[in-house]
This record gives C-alpha cells, structure tokens and sequence, in this order.
C-alpha cells in the first residue's frame, strides 16, 4: 500500500504515466524535497527520507518533474519508502 501511495503522488503530477483508473483508489504520499541552487543556474535536489536519491533541474520550474522523476527511479529500483508526511513525521537523513 505505501508503494502504491508513492506512486500516485508521482503520477499525479506526470511522473509514471500510469493510466486514471490505475491510479485511482491510491492513497496519496508526500515527501520533502530540498531544492538548493548553485552559482551557476543548477537547482540541485534531496530527499531527507530517501539517502542517496538525488537530481538537479536546469530552472526552477524543472525542480518539480525532476523530483517526481528521481522519485518515481528510487520507488521503481525497489527504495523502502519512509513515513510520509501524512503520517505526522518528517524522516531526516544524515545528509540533511
């Protein structure tokens, strides 16, 4: 169920190209992303609740589908998802 979650919350906004009735009955999850820019234009993007998933975006109006794709990456590689948002914590990772 948590995975199903996951991937709802990612296709929601374009990530997975799952079809409405795929999606629909899913529970929605949300996970924090940090998006920090670089000196050269770069958003660079981390997941306090997924180590090691990252990305970057060329502006910030890619930070968004960037994440639902670095997302959508980890779930499909198999990642263990953490508490959501929805579930009253906020997971932190070492790196953060």
């Amino acid at each position: 169920m948590r995975r199903a979650g996951a991937l709802r919350s990612i296709c929601r906004g374009g990530g997975l190209g799952l079809s409405a009735a795929t999606v629909k009955g899913m529970a929605v999850r949300n996970y924090i992303a940090i998006a920090e820019p670089s000196a050269d234009g770069t958003w660079w993007i981390s997941f306090p609740g997924f180590p090691g998933v990252t990305s970057a975006a060329d502006g910030p109006e890619q930070i968004a589908p960037q994440a639902r794709d670095a997302l959508a990456s980890a779930i499909e590689a198999g990642a263990v998802l953490p508490p959501a948002i929805e579930d009253g914590v906020i997971p932190l990772s070492a790196d953060f």
